[in-house]
């Protein structure tokens, strides 16, 4: 998609590049990480205050940019603290964050071995033991992130 598609719809606050919902992203995120409870894509883009229309797909684009940042700088994904509402997807975030996570060579979704609920569980786990051993909310650099074996 080229940079014009990434903007947000007008809302209160003008127009916005994804980028620009990051930093209110990743700290709803890291809270809720803190607390070691997982949140809805719906419940982040109202926590955020995204405009609509397509106020999940806005969500899922953010999400996806963060877990980019996130594989960069080596930290679990804060990503896999949103999930699905659905009851079909069983508490586990929606196919793109695995999708996601495997174009950035975090999950071999193609595997024998693959086995995407124990790779979520894991990075849920990595995601809440590394924020909530934060001093003060500053970022760590190269704390592990979970990686698919197989």
């Amino acid at each position: 998609m080229s940079r014009s598609e990434d903007k947000a719809a007008p809302g209160p606050a003008g127009d916005h590049h994804i980028e620009a919902w990051m930093p209110a992203a990743r700290s709803c995120l890291k809270a809720a990480a803190r607390r070691g409870v997982p949140i809805t894509y719906q419940r982040l883009a109202t926590d955020l205050g995204l405009p609509p229309p397509q106020t999940i797909h806005k969500t899922t684009r953010i999400l996806e940019a963060l877990m980019a940042d996130d594989a960069a700088a080596g930290r679990p994904f804060l990503a896999a603290l949103v999930i699905s509402r659905h009851p079909a997807r069983g508490g586990m975030p929606a196919p793109g964050f695995f999708d996601c996570a495997a174009a950035l060579g975090r999950f071999r979704a193609v595997t024998p071995t693959a086995d995407p609920s124990a790779y979520y569980a894991r990075e849920f786990a990595a995601a809440v033991s590394y924020w909530r051993r934060l001093d003060g909310g500053a970022d760590q650099e190269g704390a592990p992130g979970v990686e698919e074996r197989g």
